[in-house]
């Protein structure tokens, strides 16, 4: 799950080189659109429907957050 994931995130960004905790705004400076299209990747990806309590930015700050949210989804 966590290469996909960075993958993901990569093809997004355009950036091959980051760690798991940066913040995916702050560092790898994701804005409201690639926010989307992360989400969007990660619920076709993932088959998984993300309610709207959980589409909070804290949710999505960093690989180790996501991977978590994705746990959830998936359990």
């Amino acid at each position: 799950m966590e290469e996909k994931i960075i993958e993901i995130i990569r093809e997004i960004s355009g950036k091959q080189s980051f760690k798991l905790d940066d913040n995916l705004i702050n560092i790898l400076g994701f804005n409201s659109k690639n926010v989307m299209q992360l989400i969007i990747r990660l619920e076709n990806e993932f088959d998984i429907s993300i309610d709207e309590e959980d589409l909070d930015i804290d949710n999505f700050n960093n690989v180790e957050r996501i991977k978590g949210l994705i746990t959830r989804y998936r359990n």
